[in-house]
């Protein structure tokens, strides 16, 4: 018993040492008035997490976050079909959502890929790669291509 608590406690206990051990109980137990009270001080829950993070994991672990930091601004946006298409109809081509909200986009992807068909792709027959190639480049690429034809007759 004693081992299986001093491995959870990361601690060496014995006998001898266990009446050495001083627990502070107010910081282990918490009322729901002093947890309401320290979540009234936040109205971010970003900030509240990081300044209270064992807090926040022990809400977490007892699933009580949302009851807790439900008036809290979260920013992250959790997305329905609605709110999705409603984005979406916003852009006219895919690579515009994908810089202009890349969460929607996943979110679409993963549920409602259906969504995705309506958006233009950007044409790539317009796009002309030798264009940027010197005459002199473009020269020894053709003479090069030529030479392993020739290579390849005999």
């Amino acid at each position: 018993m004693l081992n299986d608590i001093g491995n959870h406690c990361k601690m060496i206990l014995t006998k001898k040492n266990l009446s050495k051990i001083i627990i502070n109980y107010e910081k282990v137990i918490i009322d729901k008035r002093d947890i309401e009270a320290i979540c009234s001080k936040y109205t971010l829950l970003e900030d509240f997490r990081k300044t209270n993070i064992d807090l926040y994991n022990k809400l977490c672990r007892l699933k009580l976050l949302d009851f807790f930091t439900l008036r809290m601004k979260r920013k992250n946006v959790r997305w329905t079909y609605n709110s999705v298409k409603d984005t979406i109809d916003k852009y006219e081509y895919i690579h515009e959502l994908i810089k202009g909200n890349w969460g929607a986009y996943q979110f679409c992807k993963r549920y409602f890929p259906f969504l995705l068909k309506n958006l233009k792709r950007k044409d790539r027959s317009k796009i002309r790669l030798g264009k940027t190639l010197s005459q002199e480049t473009k020269d020894k690429i053709s003479l090069s291509v030529r030479g392993n034809k020739n290579a390849k007759k005999h």
